[in-house]
């Protein structure tokens, strides 16, 4: 798999984000030379006259010297500092946007090795699971026979899948949970029974939806799977005010 710093565009984003950080430590760089040079009280050099002359020659004149040629140029390289920093701060934006975009893609992709992969953790849990149970039967064989049994136990709080709060009861059920998860994204359609409101839909109604939207229900804990076949449940009809009013006058 290619890393994002493979990825053209965000390469191309890390060079620009480069090159303003240099600009944007030359611009600091300067920034400090000149604070420096205003505290040393500078003389008027170079004068305004060898300025124009360097300027008539066709040359570039020399920058200012003087305090107030070095404060226009101070001020300058601080706006210089000021756009340079908005400007890093929207490039390293733009990174986190292909960088968010790319991520999408690649996850996407991968899913279903994703999948797979947690379908060999349940398989492995559930071979656990049994190789300990078999290795309790044993032991436990050898003392209802009358015997004492010297055998070690390997057994681990952590690992007792007849505890439902132990480690590996909780990580199993994530692990069965996500499989049903993916499983519902999958499908077409599926039926649900809602545990909160969902639209016009009330608690307790029975809906199908869509194997994304369904999934998305679930895993907010706001719907289960059901077997059950579509229906809403009966609620009484609501009288108005004015009836209930004249309900209760009559």
């Amino acid at each position: 798999m290619k890393t994002i710093f493979e990825n053209a565009d965000y390469k191309e984003a890390t060079e620009q984000l480069t090159q303003l950080c240099e600009a944007q430590s030359a611009a600091a760089f300067e920034e400090t030379a000149l604070l420096a040079q205003l505290n040393d009280q500078p003389e008027s050099k170079p004068s305004a006259l060898d300025r124009a002359k360097t300027l008539l020659n066709g040359g570039t004149p020399a920058p200012r010297q003087d305090r107030a040629g070095l404060q226009v140029r101070l001020d300058a390289c601080r706006e210089s500092l000021a756009v340079l920093g908005q400007a890093i701060s929207e490039q390293r934006n733009v990174m986190q946007g292909i960088a968010s975009t790319q991520s999408a893609v690649v996850n996407a992709e991968r899913k279903a090795d994703h999948i797979k992969a947690a379908e060999r953790i349940q398989s492995a849990l559930a071979g656990l699971r049994d190789a300990m149970q078999l290795e309790q039967s044993i032991r436990a064989e050898l003392a209802a026979g009358g015997y004492r049994c010297s055998i070690e136990p390997l057994v681990r709080p952590e690992l007792n899948f007849s505890d439902s709060e132990s480690t590996i009861s909780k990580y199993s059920k994530d692990v069965t949970g996500y499989l049903v998860q993916g499983e519902t994204e999958s499908k077409k359609q599926v039926t649900v029974h809602l545990l909160t409101a969902h639209g016009d839909s009330q608690p307790g109604d029975v809906l199908a939806l869509a194997g994304f939207e369904a999934a998305a229900l679930i895993r907010h804990g706001r719907a289960e799977l059901t077997t059950a076949k579509p229906s809403r449940v009966t609620r009484p009809v609501r009288e108005s005010y004015g009836q209930t009013m004249a309900t209760a006058l009559s």
